[in-house]
């Protein structure tokens, strides 16, 4: 999702944290707390992290502190530093939120549409959820465009490499694996798959591409 939001926002700072493969979530505590990256704790990074994606999804001073354990004007001031340094982040959102009044529905990266009725409430309440959801859906559900994709071109790759496997449960959810000989199976299976899955045919323009490198075995 933060891969998302880089390319949306088409942020320099977001895509070069992913082209050069660092860690955001220590870059962006560092700016929280004042300090290199490199000398970022475990809990500041935790920080960070929850900070970061915060920004995906709307959530305010109240919510953000209730989450950390800290006090309001303490989170307020992690929100200020956050769009202090990655300034584009709030200038796309604010785009997308402004369009989204404008159309009544925001669209995913494969051009799927939410509409939001909410934005056109009477309620603030209900027009600042509206208004989340506007600032969220382009990013998560773009999210879940991809993972359909990969999961429809895997489908179609797996019985020529591994043949007898299927994607997914019985149950149409992921299985958990215990750590041991089944669970190097299984990823070795993903890391001989992931890589022979076709792109979609569909590509974005190029000015809004980054190469953002993935790490199978961390995630991250």
């Amino acid at each position: 999702e933060l891969r998302g939001l880089a390319h949306f926002s088409r942020y320099p700072r977001l895509l070069e944290a992913f082209a050069e493969n660092l860690d955001l979530h220590r870059r962006t505590a560092g700016v929280l707390f004042g300090v290199a990256p490199d000398e970022v704790t475990k809990e500041q990074r935790n920080v960070g992290k929850t900070v970061n994606f915060a920004t995906i999804y709307g959530q305010g001073a109240t919510a953000l502190g209730q989450i950390l354990g800290v006090p309001r004007k303490d989170a307020q001031l992690y929100i200020e530093q956050y769009f202090a340094h990655y300034a584009e982040v709030r200038r796309w959102l604010d785009r997308t939120i402004d369009a989204a009044h404008r159309k009544g529905y925001v669209t995913t990266l494969l051009g799927r549409r939410r509409y939001i009725p909410l934005l056109s409430s009477r309620s603030d309440t209900e027009r600042a959820a509206g208004e989340r959801i506007a600032a969220n859906t382009p990013i998560q559900g773009s999210a879940a465009d991809l993972c359909k994709l990969a999961m429809l071109a895997i489908d179609r790759r797996l019985p020529a490499v591994a043949p007898g496997a299927r994607v997914g449960a019985p149950s149409g959810c992921a299985a958990p694996v215990d750590d041991g000989p089944a669970a190097d199976r299984v990823a070795g299976l993903v890391l001989h798959v992931v890589p022979l899955v076709s792109p979609p045919r569909w590509r974005p323009p190029p000015a809004r591409c980054s190469t953002m490198p993935y790490d199978l075995v961390s995630g991250t």
